[in-house]
């Protein structure tokens, strides 16, 4: 009887370590794909940064220097 009953803890203690693992894993991926889409949205404002920054400094040398292309 007792042996039972020890057998029956086990596998109470162990069906509550693996929810346990299972809610960790579904947290982790939460996670991951939060940071995965903040990542994403950051790759695109720095692209974005990117793009106005060559579109200003284009539009600063056409202003200070007239036409680029007939300076070419």
């Amino acid at each position: 009887m007792s042996e039972t009953k020890n057998e029956s803890i086990v596998d109470t203690l162990f069906d509550v370590g693996e929810a346990w693992a299972s809610y960790g894993l579904k947290v982790a991926e939460s996670a991951l794909q939060a940071s995965a889409t903040t990542l994403t949205n950051v790759s695109k404002l720095l692209g974005t940064l990117s793009d106005q920054l060559k579109r200003d400094e284009k539009r600063e040398v056409i202003d200070t220097h007239g036409d680029v292309a007939s300076h070419g």
